[in-house]
């Protein structure tokens, strides 16, 4: 199984750190330090220009794309390093088995793998949005085009944890441009105009 382990690092060297280290078990790191200095961490690394974070996930997909699998975790995770080996031979097994799997959930996608079979067919993620719904409208368009969701959260979500949204508090730019985003509901009208419908009620 031909893989990678991506983590886009945004401002916090202390929890990628950690993130890294619960993770260690998946091998093949590579670390996309996403306008911000790479971090002393043993990896492969990768410096982008303060892309958008859609724009950085689509290097991670790009760089995956002739992979079987793509693991994905964010940079506010931790774990148990059992927990990161028993979710990295659960992904080898569906991986062995076959069948039409997109993506599997340990804890949404803060701990997650992609079936590029299904990455190389779906295409990359939307850049007309910002932040939010982007991953409901890749998701999406992943299902439609056949691809199945396993959601193996009740056996890991509780042995994780996710320090979510901790990039934007540690940067008040960051969190003001979600949040003048949310204001104006841009991601959430361009999602209901593509898919006709908000999330769970599309219609095209």
């Amino acid at each position: 199984m031909r893989y990678k382990l991506h983590v886009i690092h945004f401002n916090q060297p202390d929890l990628l750190a950690r993130a890294v280290h619960s993770t260690a078990p998946i091998e093949c790191l590579h670390i996309w330090s996403n306008g911000v200095p790479k971090p002393m961490i043993p990896a492969i690394h990768h410096e982008l220009p303060s892309l958008s974070y859609i724009g950085a996930v689509n290097h991670l997909l790009h760089s995956s794309w002739d992979d079987d699998v793509m693991f994905w975790i964010h940079d506010d995770i931790e774990c148990d390093q059992e927990v990161a080996a028993d979710f990295f031979r659960h992904v080898q097994r569906v991986w062995e088995i076959g069948g039409t799997w997109g993506y599997v959930f340990a804890k949404y996608d803060a701990l997650c793998a992609f079936n590029c079979a299904a990455i190389r067919h779906t295409g990359y993620y939307d850049n007309m949005f910002y932040w939010n719904y982007a991953d409901t409208d890749y998701h999406c368009r992943m299902r439609r085009a056949g691809w199945d969701l396993q959601n193996v959260e009740r056996y890991f979500a509780n042995r994780i944890i996710h320090h979510g949204d901790s990039s934007h508090r540690a940067d008040p730019a960051l969190a003001a441009l979600r949040e003048w985003r949310g204001q104006f509901g841009q991601d959430k009208a361009y999602y209901e105009w593509k898919h006709g419908g908000p999330p769970g009620l599309e219609t095209r």
